[in-house]
């Protein structure tokens, strides 16, 4: 799922994109992980302006209790 936010500090607004149970499988954990590294090797490029930039990530405190999730906080 994706939300649209509103960063407390910077009044910014953000993307959050939740995935839930991403290591059900280890297929769904290494899709999730490639799209992790893509995303922070296109936010690290200077002067890319056609993806959108990896502004943090967060962990569910269950992670390793299968219902774990992560959210990807992104520019808006």
């Amino acid at each position: 799922m994706v939300f649209s936010a509103t960063q407390c500090t910077t009044k910014k607004k953000v993307i959050i994109k939740s995935i839930k149970n991403f290591f059900a499988t280890t297929y769904s954990a290494k899709c999730v992980l490639r799209e992790i590294y893509i995303m922070r090797k296109l936010t690290q490029m200077k002067n890319n302006n056609h993806t959108v930039k990896l502004l943090d990530i967060f962990i569910t405190e269950n992670f390793g209790k299968g219902n774990e999730m992560i959210f990807l906080v992104m520019d808006f």
